[in-house]
């Protein structure tokens, strides 16, 4: 979305934020999900303006919502909270397009190398997420099959069955020479590694385990840091229902850098807040190594299938880097011993 002024006027006032000029609204770099993001400077504090990607629903925007105001009720106040609209709801819809504003987070985003003090308050923020409801009427874990790995054993069965043959030669004319030997490398490597994987998938989606709302995507630049205390955590846009061992995998793929994932670490620092049982532990282990092997199959899909263009091309790259580093050191991977 354009930086239409009008719009971002109209859409403001409607959180009845009035009379917000021009300059005080400052256009941020997004991500990779779509969305689009302004910092709002007003009177009464800053804020976080964000219009989320199309196809975005009603009753997902409500269950994200949902999920961050009870956990600031009950103490976990490092999330950032939602403004009331006018309407009594905390989202207003503008240009078939749901939009949010947010407190803006207080604190900085931390920047690698991670210290491990950082990175066990990220772990630990992860954890409270996840306990600080328990045992409360607004609990609602339940046993079940977590449907990340149900998602990852159908992705990578149809990949291998009906899709290599017909990506192979789009790659090989895919026009970007350094994330053409990435894709490349990245669909020689699922080959090789799918048929050990598939097993540890099946073994795993035949278990039940504690589900509840999982943050489904929490990346270091979404936490910030005031001195040596954690003070935000922001954009849940990727929330749905799963294990805990989801949230794990994904922040300890992210906080590795050129070394393997230090597992001592990401496992005190949890059980610390959130003691974890032996097949959660299994669980994370068996995700994050589908998340090395299956995640290349989805850049393929979006650069060489559909074309897409992001806003920040060198995030795409950084992406693509980290990516090949981890599958690099596939073979000493835990999961396999």
């Amino acid at each position: 979305m354009r930086d239409n002024f009008d719009t971002l006027r109209q859409v403001l006032a409607r959180f009845r934020l009035e009379d917000i000029s021009q300059e005080k609204i400052t256009r941020l770099r997004g991500g990779l999900s779509g969305s689009d993001v302004w910092q709002v400077e007003s009177p009464w504090g800053k804020f976080c303006l964000k219009c989320m990607p199309s196809g975005f629903s009603v009753q997902r925007i409500r269950t994200i919502h949902q999920a961050v105001s009870l956990r600031r009720d009950a103490g976990m106040t490092c999330l950032a909270g939602y403004c009331q609209a006018a309407s009594g709801e905390t989202f207003v819809v503008h240009d078939e397009r749901i939009w949010e504003l947010q407190l803006w987070a207080k604190g900085d985003a931390p920047t690698p190398p991670f210290s491990n003090w950082q990175k066990t308050k990220m772990y630990q923020a992860v954890a409270r997420f996840h306990t600080v409801l328990r045992d409360t009427p607004h609990d609602q874990s339940q046993l079940g099959k977590s449907e990340g790995v149900a998602v990852r054993l159908n992705m990578l069965r149809t990949w291998r069955d009906h899709r290599m043959e017909e990506i192979r030669p789009r790659i090989v004319n895919y026009g970007h020479p350094q994330r053409k030997a990435d894709l490349s490398f990245l669909a020689v490597s699922f080959q090789e590694y799918q048929h050990k994987l598939e097993p540890l998938l099946v073994e795993v989606s035949q278990q039940d385990y504690l589900l509840e709302h999982c943050i489904g995507d929490p990346r270091p630049e979404n936490f910030r840091f005031t001195g040596d205390q954690l003070t935000g955590l922001i954009d849940l846009g990727s929330l749905r229902r799963d294990n805990i061992a989801l949230d794990i995998s994904r922040l300890a793929s992210e906080l590795a850098s050129e070394a393997p994932i230090d597992w001592k670490l990401a496992w005190d620092s949890i059980s610390a807040i959130h003691p974890l049982k032996e097949p959660e532990k299994r669980l994370t282990i068996v995700l994050d190594a589908a998340n090395v092997i299956l995640t290349g199959l989805k850049w393929i899909q979006w650069l060489v299938v559909d074309g897409y263009s992001f806003e920040s091309e060198a995030l795409v790259d950084s992406r693509l880097c980290h990516l090949c580093q981890r599958f690099q050191q596939i073979k000493q991977h835990p999961v396999w011993q």
